[in-house]
Parts: structure tokens; sequence; C-alpha cells
């Protein structure tokens, strides 16, 4: 599979950018570049940290319901001003 196209196609058909991956995924904008200009290539599943109460084992934060985006499931605090 090359990723660094898979992520292009996703980008462009939220009509994203780089950088709004960068933050979204808490990288520099940098680091998503070499991903996609093949610099760099992704981490090891085993290698990554979930970050997020669910993931660690416990339960969504009161209040909070859980979306699913490409394929991963993120809780997102709803109601919240």
């Amino acid at each position: 599979m090359d990723v660094a196209l898979a992520i292009s196609r996703r980008l462009e058909e939220f009509g994203l950018e780089q950088r709004d991956l960068a933050q979204a995924a808490q990288v520099t904008d940098s680091y998503i570049s070499q991903l996609l200009t093949g610099k760099r290539t992704p981490p090891a599943p085993s290698r990554t940290s979930k970050r997020g109460t669910r993931e660690a084992g416990g339960p969504p934060a009161e209040g909070a319901v859980e979306e699913r985006t490409g394929g991963r499931a993120h809780a997102v605090v709803s109601g919240s001003s």
C-alpha cells in the first residue's frame, strides 16, 4: 500500500491541507511533508501510542461520544462550549 498516496487522496477528499493533518496528529508539518514525499516511513503499529482515556483502557469521559474517522475511534466531548 502506498501510504503517501492514500494520505494525499484523503486530504484532497476532505479538502484539508498537510498542516491540518499535522495539527490533528500532533506532529510537525515537516513530518507530514516527509511522509508524503517518501523521505520517511510511517512508524510500525507497535511503535505508536494511542492517546486518550478510552485507548488507555478506561471508559470515555462523562458527556463524551465516540466518533469513527478513518477506521479509528476517537472520543469527542459533546455539548461543551
